[in-house]
């Protein structure tokens, strides 16, 4: 922890010399990005912490890092022994740490915070929120000062997505985008978001890990497009798609300059919930601030994508049989780690046809570590499998077909009456999301009680959201719909079909155990009521009977389960040969 003092006293140094009293760190990129690029993950090189979600503050006499409650846990482990606290993100006060700065800095106090890594709404809010004598810089980059080695840019190579992947053209998608400047009165749209870029171009990259995406801008207009990015990686195929779109490339570097150029007549479009402080004050010209449709189109999958997401289910199923058959055999002779085993649920699926990579770090938590919603195994920090206790596995995979998420809680020997209680209590509410029949206009927001019900009627629930959309070979986590308890935008946004979203309750007693299970749900239109909704699930794999409680589960939902399990093992065990296909038909069993 010596070198991480020692950083964090480089940047009080430069905040003395600056005149800043305090200095956020977001944790996000110029591309308001979650997954970030290894020379953005500024909060990662200065902290130590892990996870995905967390805001630093550091002032001349503290320094706090402000976390939500899947990372508590985590947090307090990887912080233990260095400069910074570890503080709880209130669930109802989205920007606390600002509060504290409120509440903590002295009269004409200097916040500054780089303005690439904030986004417009956020700084607007920022200003809202503190008092009129703090002033807030946004021209600061201190981690760039200190971090002496940091890596460049990457430059992935970038490949188009075919069309039979897709299900819709470049050329079909920027004449959508197009007619929105139309009906808007823009000239031009502005697009930030690696991954609606990514979407609307039909290209895909891996700069960043487990997101097939590019770092790049674009700027498109009324006839032509101008995207800014490295044009020396681009495959052929990717250059011919976007030459006929009419999409011309320009230097990465180049964004802020050609922005400043803008005609002041020129009226461009951008959505500052995803426009960074420094790029929304570059644009000449009149700023129109809008929501991106980009967002929303990109959700609602059409047919080809659903049906190829069905298919990849199909194949993830198989990988992840494969990779649970194998430590059903290796603890019969030996012990094995997370670690490893989260190896070899990357190496099954990477055994597929058109796999890109994991989806997300796996999360591989056996006992209490399972009670780390967004725990990791590393090779160097990893516990020990054996042949009893309760293990639980979230995992995903990233194909041309699309984008896997899945969680499984298993009983590897003797799991307890507790545990069993728990674990049904999480299965009931899992069925009860994926039996749900609800209006059109539904939200997120409207639907999560049916998922924690029964955890409510017994006093426990649990700290993170029941579901987030999923990307089309794209991110796993996206918006704009959330099913959670919270309001928010993506909670009130309504349920519609072709929307594909994760369900997945849980619950988490602190180094002890953790149970999740999580299927992956399509929104579909109800067979018989018209205006009504209702929910396919996409996701093909066992759920372990020996961790269910038969008791607590009435006639309806053994009846959900036992088609389910139907399903799944007429679909993937066609796909299996010898012992493993008689291990995974035992595994598929009904209930009573």
């Amino acid at each position: 922890m010596s070198d991480i003092y020692e950083k964090v006293k480089q940047i009080r140094s430069l905040m003395a010399a600056q005149g800043v009293d305090a200095y956020i760190i977001t944790g996000t990129d110029p591309h308001q990005s979650e997954y970030l690029a290894p020379c953005w993950n500024d909060r990662l090189w200065l902290t130590g912490f892990t996870g995905s979600a967390g805001t630093v503050v550091i002032t001349h006499t503290f320094a706090g890092l402000w976390t939500d409650s899947r990372y508590y846990i985590q947090a307090v482990q990887e912080l233990a022994g260095g400069p910074f606290e570890m503080m709880k993100q209130d669930p109802k006060t989205p920007f606390s740490y600002i509060l504290w700065c409120k509440e903590n800095l002295p009269g004409n106090a200097v916040l500054a915070v780089d303005g690439f890594d904030i986004s417009q709404n956020q700084y607007t809010t920022f200003k809202k929120m503190l008092s009129q004598d703090i002033q807030i810089r946004t021209d600061l980059d201190l981690i760039a000062k200190v971090w002496a080695d940091r890596p460049s840019l990457p430059l992935s190579p970038v490949f188009a997505l075919e069309d039979q992947y897709c299900g819709s053209s470049v050329s079909e998608k920027l004449d959508f985008l197009r007619n929105f400047l139309t009906e808007n009165n823009l000239d031009q749209f502005l697009i930030t978001a690696l991954d609606e870029i990514a979407w609307l171009l039909n290209l895909r990259g891996s700069d960043v890990l487990y997101n097939p995406v590019f770092i790049a801008y674009l700027l498109v207009g009324r006839d032509e497009s101008l995207l800014f990015v490295d044009a020396s990686r681009f495959s052929q195929s990717a250059l011919v798609s976007l030459s006929t779109a009419r999409v011309t490339l320009s230097n990465y570097d180049s964004v802020i300059s050609h922005l400043n150029i803008l005609e002041e007549k020129t009226n461009i479009g951008l959505d500052s919930n995803l426009t960074s402080v420094s790029i929304y004050k570059a644009c000449n010209g009149n700023i129109k601030e809008v929501t991106s449709p980009i967002q929303l189109k990109k959700s609602i999958k059409n047919n080809t994508e659903v049906a190829n997401t069905q298919q990849v289910m199909v194949q993830d199923g198989v990988a992840l049989a494969k990779a649970f058959y194998w430590l059903h055999e290796t603890l019969k002779t030996r012990t094995t780690t997370e670690y490893e085993f989260s190896r070899i649920v990357s190496l099954e699926r990477s055994l597929l046809p058109g796999y890109l990579g994991d989806s997300f770090a796996p999360i591989i938590g056996y006992e209490g570590n399972g009670a780390i919603v967004h725990y990791h195994p590393d090779e160097n920090k990893s516990a020990t499998i054996h042949p009893s206790g309760v293990l639980l596995v979230d995992s995903g995979g990233q194909y041309l077909s699309g984008t896997t998420d899945i969680t499984r809680t298993i009983s590897l020997g003797g799991a307890t009456k507790n545990v069993q209680r728990s674990f049904t209590l999480v299965l009931k509410g899992m069925i009860a999301l994926s039996k749900a029949v609800f209006p059109v206009g539904t939200s997120g927001m409207h639907l999560d009680i049916l998922a924690r019900q029964y955890l409510w009627q017994n006093g426990q629930n649990y700290g993170h959201g029941t579901g987030h959309g999923v990307g089309f070979c794209l991110n796993v986590h996206e918006g704009p719909q959330s099913i959670a308890g919270m309001y928010n935008q993506k909670t009130k946004t309504p349920m519609m079909p072709g929307m594909i979203t994760s369900n997945e309750p849980g619950y988490y007693e602190t180094d002890n155990y953790g149970v999740r299970v999580e299927n992956l749900i399509l929104t579909v239109p109800h067979p018989h009521f018209p205006n009504y909704l209702k929910f396919e699930t996409l996701t093909y794999y066992p759920i372990d009977i020996s961790m269910i409680d038969e008791t607590m589960l009435d006639t309806s939902e053994k009846a959900w389960f036992n088609a389910y399990h139907h399903k799944v093992k007429s679909l993937i065990l066609p796909h299996l040969e010898g012992p493993i296909r008689n291990w995974f038909e035992l595994k598929c069993r009904t209930l009573n």
